[in-house]
């Protein structure tokens, strides 16, 4: 069972591992500056952005076993998960779906109509490279019994 820890400071004994698995876990052209994380806790620590979480999942040995990143749009009434990783020696055993199953767990907890993520859609890639883990992210978030919306078309700058 997993124990979910929110990151309130940079200084933070979680906040080098969650950083480190965030640039190892995602592309270049999927990341944010880290000083928008910075940023962030900063806000959070003026009490700014309650419903933004950034968060560290904890394996019961206490070993950091995934990140997340969520926010709860209150005024939408939809969740937006912005991002999801589980550290390499912690994978494939359940530790993705314990942490997809608790953000939807937050988001229904707050009265969220719908979870909401975006996945880069495999036939839109070219380099076999990078498609084969857009088809392993949705086969992950289509065994949580997600749903795929289709003809949504945009360009992330």
């Amino acid at each position: 069972m997993l124990r979910f820890v929110d990151i309130t400071s940079a200084s933070d004994d979680l906040f080098i591992p969650w950083i480190e698995l965030y640039e190892t876990a995602f592309p270049p052209e999927e990341r944010i500056l880290v000083s928008r994380f910075l940023d962030l806790l900063k806000a959070k620590g003026r009490g700014e952005y309650p419903d933004s979480h950034m968060q560290a999942a904890l394996d019961e040995d206490g070993e950091f076993a995934a990140l997340l990143r969520f926010d709860l749009i209150r005024e939408r009434e939809a969740a937006y998960l912005w991002y999801l990783a589980v550290h390499p020696e912690a994978r494939n055993g359940g530790v993705g779906s314990q942490c997809f199953a608790y953000v939807l767990d937050r988001a229904v907890e707050a009265g969220m109509k719908a979870l909401v993520w975006e996945v880069e859609a495999p036939e839109h890639i070219e380099d076999p490279a990078r498609r084969e883990p857009a088809e392993r992210r949705i086969g992950f978030y289509r065994r949580q019994g997600a749903l795929m919306l289709t003809g949504i078309h945009y360009v992330q700058k």
